[in-house]
């Protein structure tokens, strides 16, 4: 006679299969958690890698969205010093619309997480009073939302929001994965943008925010070469400040100081993305134009001269203060055979508008002709 054993319908058996089951379990688990292990790690490691903090950011979120599933995202900077969460790493569906730039601080649930440091879970965001649809999800609030603080050396730099993950929604285990992936990631998000900042204080006047005259001596020299091989030509304007002088004695170091910054601001918004502005010194300033020739040259130089003498400058200190620029232009090779000859050709001819006159626009003399003693204007 069989036994229920023998059947396999018995005990006998039934422990040793839930064994096996469970242990297969198990195994699955740890094979997962292996993998999300080895992913955070080689995310951590290769955003530390990065040094472009975009980068940084489109990187962790990528990864972040991958290891809990989530269709779309958004990384916010904090920007204190502007007042705004901008907007560095986002992913949508096609054509999607897209969200704003830049929101003030404080603004929607992006602000409130970055004031309060505090990590939100929501399931229907469109009801929750500090969702702002209408700027963080213009293509339609999101079915479920994460959002969390991204927090560097005690300080919020910026929020992180993941939304319509493949579950129903986003459980408590995935807000504690998506922390412990942010808070190395934030770490390397500050190093790359310290990193930027470093970097940018070594070519950027620090008054102005334009390119100092050592990074414009070494692009000079590069452009120049590339212009001699490839049979191009590379314009240089020098401009000098007319009567700059008077608004440092009357107004005021510091109302000069702003004037310089507000030239800065006016030339870079009058040439083209291409062109390089520099501050030369003092209240000299000089523009590279790339793959321009004489007559481009002196219809910039024309351009941004006439800019500074219909601005009105110094409106924010409760004035309306008028200045102007002698402009000297020189071309490579026609005026000048090297870098260095080129702005000294430039130069030349910006004094010319100064003993002439001032206010005005000069075309630097042939390569290799003499330059006559200037004269000053009567």
């Amino acid at each position: 006679m069989s036994t229920p054993s023998d059947r396999g319908g018995g005990s006998g058996r039934d422990p040793l299969a839930r064994a096996e089951r469970n242990a297969a379990r198990q195994r699955a688990r740890a094979d997962a958690l292996a993998r999300r292990l080895e992913l955070f790690t080689s995310t951590v490691r290769a955003a530390g890698s990065l040094l472009d903090p975009e980068m940084v950011a489109q990187f962790v979120m990528e990864r972040a969205a991958g290891m809990l599933g989530a269709r779309r995202f958004r990384l916010y900077r904090v920007d204190e010093a502007a007042g705004v969460l901008r907007l560095d790493a986002r992913r949508d569906p096609e054509r999607a619309p897209a969200p704003v730039a830049e929101l003030p601080l404080g603004t929607g649930l992006a602000g409130w997480v970055a004031r309060w440091r505090e990590p939100v879970r929501l399931a229907g965001a469109a009801a929750d009073p500090r969702f702002d649809g209408r700027l963080e999800w213009p293509e339609g609030p999101p079915r479920a939302l994460l959002a969390l603080p991204l927090v560097s050396r005690g300080r919020v730099i910026g929020v992180a929001e993941l939304a319509e993950p493949e579950a129903a929604s986003f459980c408590a285990a995935d807000a504690r994965l998506l922390a412990a992936l942010l808070d190395p990631a934030a770490i390397a998000l500050e190093n790359a943008l310290l990193f930027r900042k470093l970097e940018e204080r070594t070519v950027t006047d620090d008054l102005t925010r334009l390119y100092n005259a050592r990074f414009m001596q070494n692009y000079l020299r590069r452009e120049t070469k590339r212009a001699a091989r490839y049979g191009h030509q590379v314009a240089l304007l020098f401009l000098d400040l007319d009567g700059f002088k008077q608004v440092n004695d009357q107004h005021g170091h510091m109302a000069g100081s702003r004037t310089l910054a507000e030239v800065g601001e006016v030339l870079r918004c009058n040439v083209r993305d291409i062109d390089v502005v520099a501050r030369y010194g003092g209240d000299e300033f000089t523009i590279v134009l790339a793959e321009t020739g004489t007559p481009g040259a002196l219809a910039m130089a024309e351009r941004v001269r006439r800019r500074i003498e219909e601005h009105e400058f110094l409106r924010g200190m409760g004035l309306a203060v008028h200045i102007s620029a002698s402009v000297g232009v020189a071309c490579f090779p026609e005026h000048a055979h090297g870098p260095d000859a080129l702005l000294a050709a430039a130069d030349a001819a910006m004094y010319r508008v100064k003993y002439s006159g001032k206010n005005g626009v000069q075309l630097a003399r042939p390569a290799g002709a003499p330059e006559p003693e200037p004269v000053a204007a009567s």
